[in-house]
């Protein structure tokens, strides 16, 4: 079932302008334009933009359930959602195969891949064109639950894991180039992850109620990493390193984790910070703004909310702390209570122009909140779906559209408003 409005919210063509927030309509920021509720029932827990699909084209966005893996076109100048690819996987293994997370990667001009995860741990490059899996991944432990691309590479991406660890894979390696884990890692499952705008730290959040960071920028991981991009760049399978030769515990872990010989590890964050969310962490992202990374992290349960934060201290004071100890300093910015927030595993989006964050919970509840009027209670936006609960919000280059996935088939367009619309109404009823 489906119903749209063939309408024009925006400027397209050779002159249209990258727009900024002043173009956009502060009163109503979006609108609903189109929505589907499909027949096959599953609970679209994974979606993501294809962020290498820059406006004016149109937007494609992938999502995935259950076995199926889909892609959607957005076109710019009607309100719709067109079905361009879709597939099937029956694996011949007997493990639950639904898919829970997706992102997207480049390997070259127009070489699209869908990284897709399971809830066996398996990770599959799918190959946009012609959407056969290329590459299978077997290297985690327990479900996949969030995939995100490289600010830096976009080859590379970090996946959480169930198997308490967060791995960096290199689509075109055969195994994960980097393991964050340990004793001082996260204690239970891990629900999110995110790279810094700059790609020299990673944010894991987890069930543990626990956030942590962990240092790319180390002359120890850089060396690691463009080690293996040596052999990456010329098609060549990664030689193995003689990194933990002499430690007889790292040499045994690698026996373990590690059989192709160049998996680095990483055992000790720089930041952990365990007193700041009271429940889980379901979903972390990093945003920059005045030349310092921010955090917002929602925690589900009891707590129901969103917190704004950073991590260091007040008035940037080194904490004093054993360089070999993670640091557990943060300054708390401020939190919004989220309606259906109780909802585990309903991933948030922020908008690229750092104006807005949407995010949906239990009820078929969505918000979008106004991250520059941060003290503001009230959401800028709140729409109530006839679905049992809202899985993820995406945004599209510039912010112009928003894909909004859930339970029971429920996938819906929203669009950004410009300034002077005239449409501002929204189609659903």
């Amino acid at each position: 079932m489906s119903s749209k409005r063939n309408i024009q919210l925006h400027d397209i063509g050779p002159g249209a302008k990258k727009l900024k927030m002043e173009d956009f309509n502060e009163e109503k920021p979006f609108i609903v334009t189109y929505h589907l509720l499909e027949k096959n029932r599953f609970n679209y827990f994974g979606a993501a933009f294809n962020q290498f699909v820059k406006w004016p084209q149109n937007p494609i966005a992938a999502v995935v359930a259950g076995d199926l893996v889909k892609v959607y076109e957005f076109p710019v100048n009607e309100a719709k959602m067109k079905l361009i690819k879709s597939e099937k996987y029956q694996f011949k293994f007997t493990e639950n195969q639904a898919f829970w997370a997706v992102a997207w990667c480049c390997l070259g001009a127009d070489q699209y891949k869908i990284v897709a995860g399971c809830e066996s741990g398996r990770l599959f490059v799918i190959d946009f064109t012609t959407m056969e899996i290329e590459k299978d991944f077997n290297d985690c432990g327990g479900a996949i639950t969030d995939i995100r691309t490289s600010p830096i590479t976009p080859s590379m991406v970090a996946v959480s894991s169930d198997d308490k660890t967060v791995r960096i894979f290199d689509i075109r390696a055969t195994a994960a180039l980097i393991i964050c884990g340990g004793a001082r890692f996260h204690q239970d499952r891990v629900q999110s992850v995110d790279w810094t705008p700059d790609g020299k730290e990673l944010v894991s959040s987890g069930i543990d109620h626990r956030v942590m960071c962990w240092d790319l920028a180390t002359k120890r991981v850089q060396d690691h990493l463009e080690y293996c991009a040596g052999f990456l760049d010329q098609g060549l399978e990664i030689a193995p390193t003689n990194e933990y030769e002499g430690n007889g515990q790292l040499e045994q872990a690698r026996r373990v984790f590690n059989p192709k010989g160049y998996t680095l590890f990483i055992l000790t964050p720089s930041h952990a910070i365990t007193n700041l969310h009271h429940d889980y962490v379901d979903c972390i992202r990093v945003f920059r703004k005045n030349h310092r990374n921010y955090l917002l992290s929602k925690a589900c349960g009891k707590e129901s909310a969103i917190s704004f934060w950073r991590f260091g201290t007040y008035g940037d004071v080194k904490e004093n702390v054993d360089d070999r100890e993670p640091a557990t300093s943060h300054v708390k910015i401020g939190a919004k209570s989220l309606k259906g927030g109780v909802e585990w595993f309903c991933k948030f989006g922020v908008d690229p122009l750092r104006k807005y964050i949407g995010v949906g919970g239990r009820g078929g509840h969505l918000q979008f909140h106004d991250l520059q009027n941060w003290e503001k209670e009230e959401p800028a936006l709140s729409i109530k779906f006839k679905t049992a609960a809202i899985r993820q919000v995406v945004f599209s280059d510039q912010g112009r559209i928003v894909l909004v996935t859930g339970d029971n088939g429920f996938l819906c367009r929203l669009d950004r408003v410009q300034s002077g619309a005239q449409q501002t109404r929204n189609i659903w009823n």
